[in-house]
């Protein structure tokens, strides 16, 4: 009879598991944490990112949208330009270079900033 609760007790045993297991389970978790959280990152990074620093393009659309919060609203606006073999982008700008863009204008983007290109269309 001795043998019985021996065997019960290595079958309790074996469902406990191992302190190095559980480490390990723990430190696998945590880094899928923290690979979801730099990959989060770095998306909304390249998003940020996408416009070039250095352009030059025709304004093709441009349009506004009102963000509301618990704090209150906020306006954004946005010019969508076409820049010649790199590919469209939406621009963010304040609402005084929003007022003065008009749909074929271009914009500009230097070091200086943005600034519209009010003569001909090269």
């Amino acid at each position: 009879m001795s043998s019985i609760p021996r065997r019960r007790a290595q079958r309790v045993a074996g469902l406990v598991p191992d302190p190095v297991s559980i480490i390990a389970a723990l430190v696998v978790v945590l880094a899928c944490v923290a690979l979801l959280l730099f990959g989060i990152t770095k998306l909304k990074q390249s998003r940020v990112e996408s416009v070039p620093k250095e352009f030059e393009g025709r304004i093709v659309d441009k349009w506004a949208g009102i963000s509301e919060s618990e704090q209150g609203s906020s306006t954004h606006f946005r010019l969508i330009v076409e820049v010649e073999g790199t590919g469209v982008y939406t621009v963010p700008v304040n609402n005084e270079l929003y007022q003065q863009a008009q749909v074929g204008m271009r914009l500009k983007r230097s070091e200086k900033g943005l600034e519209l290109i009010r003569g001909p269309n090269p």
